[in-house]
């Protein structure tokens, strides 16, 4: 983590983690009803990484949601390193076939995943076959609430998907299996053209 030191607001506090675009695929809404369940459970915090045009629901929420904004490579290696989960939250109707860049940063890193998603969509997918989080459906922020109560409080089930969740990013993302995949395909394709 290069020394680099967790932002003074998140110390001491477990976190799940939404980083990245504040689009119209995201359901910022349901970030924030859930911070406002959670803290009124005294539960784990969300905390929020990036900008784009839904910054103002995150400001109007005031204090329930820690939004850091934009911060540098050091700064959110050390949020995502900290965080107890990280939370995929896609608008009711996405269904997209392209897996969120964060959710495979959340595996990468090692964290579980909460994944807020039409069920036939590719976040909700990776999280069925790679048993690395908990999916729930869009819209659910009692059950995101909910999810991460529970790895906050259930120790061998956050290892577990912590576990599972890592070895599915090294598996399908990480570089030298990809350059592995894509020479095995050319050679089984120049060997079919030389037959």
């Amino acid at each position: 983590m290069n020394g680099t030191r967790l932002p003074e607001q998140l110390a001491r506090r477990p976190y799940g983690l939404y980083a990245g675009s504040f689009g119209r695929k995201q359901d910022l809404a349901l970030l924030i009803e859930a911070a406002s369940l959670l803290s009124a459970r005294k539960g784990p915090a969300i905390v929020v990484l990036g900008d784009g045009p839904g910054r103002d629901v995150l400001k109007e929420a005031g204090s329930e949601i820690v939004w850091l904004g934009l911060v540098d490579e050091a700064v959110y290696a050390a949020v995502l390193g900290h965080a107890l989960a990280g939370i995929v939250a896609l608008a009711p109707g996405v269904g997209d076939s392209v897996v969120p860049s964060k959710l495979a940063s959340y595996l990468g890193a090692g964290r579980p995943v909460v994944v807020a998603a039409d069920v036939d969509s590719e976040a909700a997918r990776v999280v069925a076959r790679g048993a690395c989080g908990i999916r729930i459906g869009p819209g659910r922020a009692d059950l995101l609430a909910d999810g991460l109560c529970l790895l906050a409080q259930d120790q061998a089930t956050w290892q577990a998907f912590s576990i599972a969740g890592a070895a599915y990013a090294r598996a399908h993302w990480e570089k030298e299996t990809i350059v592995g995949r894509i020479e095995s395909a050319l050679l089984n394709t120049s060997r079919g053209i030389e037959s």
